[in-house]
């Protein structure tokens, strides 16, 4: 690899790990929103929940729509922790390689 290839791939190394960066600070504040989120609404689901012995069908509705509402936070939540996980292993290892490839009859060459 000739020097001046050699400073491309360190220019594009610096783009990747600066983008890894940028997007770990976003989901970092993700995956904390959406923590707050799944407290509060643990939290409001036992403040809220009242059972009324006279209609029980309508108390065990009620429950189960509270129920629904914070599994959805909790898989969200789930979902971004583990995005926020994949990011940190790209910022451990964000450059592995580069395939070129040049079709026949073709001058350019595709990085991908």
């Amino acid at each position: 690899m000739n020097s001046k290839d050699w400073d491309l791939e360190q220019r594009r190394l610096a783009a990747v790990t600066s983008q890894i960066q940028i997007e770990l600070a976003e989901m970092q504040r993700i995956v904390q929103d959406r923590k707050s989120d799944v407290v509060g609404g643990r939290q409001q689901f036992w403040d809220e929940m009242t059972i009324d012995v006279n209609d029980i069908f309508e108390t065990s509705v009620s429950i189960e729509q509270q129920r629904k509402l914070v599994a959805a936070q909790e898989t969200s939540y789930l979902y971004a922790q583990e995005s926020l996980r994949k990011l940190e292993r790209q910022a451990d290892s964000p450059y592995f390689g580069r395939l070129d490839f040049v079709e026949e009859g073709e001058a350019s060459v595709e990085q991908i």
